[in-house]
Formats: C-alpha cells, structure tokens, sequence
C-alpha cells in the first residue's frame, strides 16, 4: 500500500496523543491530570478519524486514485504541505512554551485566518472569542489557570 503524507502525520499525532494520555495517568493530582489527559484524548480520536479516512481511500484502488487532481498527487507539493503542518505545529507549541496559551492561542487564530486569507474584523473576532472562550473555562469554569509562559514567569 503507498501511503500519503497526511495518513503518517496522523499516525505521528496518533502516537503522540497516545504518549500524552499515559503521561497524564502518572500525575499525581486531578488537578493537573485533566487538562493534558482531554488534550490527548481529544488528539487521539481526530488522529484516529483521519487515519481511517486515510485507509478508506488508500483501500478505494486506483479507481479513486484516477480522480486525484494531478496537483494533489504531485509529492514536492504534498511535501510542502506537510511541511508546513508540521511548521504550523511546531511553532505553536513554541509559542505556548514561550508565550503561553492565552496569548499563543489567539495569536495562532489570528495568524492563521490571515494566511487564509480571512478578512481582518473576522481574524480578530475569531482570535478575541477564543481567548475569551479559554479564560472563561480554564479560569472561571475550571478555577484552574493555564500555563503562562517562560516570558510571563511560568517556572
């Protein structure tokens, strides 16, 4: 079976959920074990869901590969495609370890529908609501603060 880059990133996101939820069991307190633990589960069944879409179209045959557009089968486009899910993730843990999730958050939003090319009133609503969202949950719903960053004095 040939695989497309999209069934190994999610075989990668698979197992990386999967770290994240027995990490998670070994946490001492409810407190710090939820977060991380939805986080991963939530990781493991989107992983999951594309991996059997990825499989049901590889099983499909070449019947469906006939109807692949030669630009999607092209692989230094699937390349950079791949490249750039990973740059995109790679830059928001980044911005989390750094900036934390309030202010990482929305900015990843923002920055995001702007390369989409989303108008700005909708990049900045969308980015303001989630921050709002998050604050509102985590904070109040939750009485449970999210990580602040190495910038903002997380320790």
């Amino acid at each position: 079976m040939n695989f497309k880059g999209s069934f190994w990133v999610a075989v990668f996101f698979l197992a990386l959920g999967v770290f994240g939820v027995t990490q998670s069991l070994t946490f001492s307190y409810w407190e710090s074990i939820t977060l991380p633990l939805a986080i991963s589960i939530i990781l493991v069944i989107l992983a999951a869901v594309q991996m059997v879409r990825e499989l049901r179209w590889v099983n499909k045959g070449e019947a469906s590969a006939a109807k692949v557009t030669a630009k999607d089968s092209d692989t230094k486009a699937e390349s950079r495609r791949l490249g750039l899910i990973f740059g995109w993730t790679a830059g928001l843990c980044l911005a989390i370890y750094l900036l934390g999730f309030y202010i990482s958050i929305p900015a990843f939003a923002f920055a995001y529908l702007k390369w989409r090319r989303r108008s700005w009133l909708v990049a900045l609503i969308f980015a303001a609501a989630l921050l709002v969202f998050s604050y509102a949950v985590f904070n109040i719903g939750l009485k449970t603060p999210l990580y602040q960053g190495l910038v903002f004095g997380a320790h």
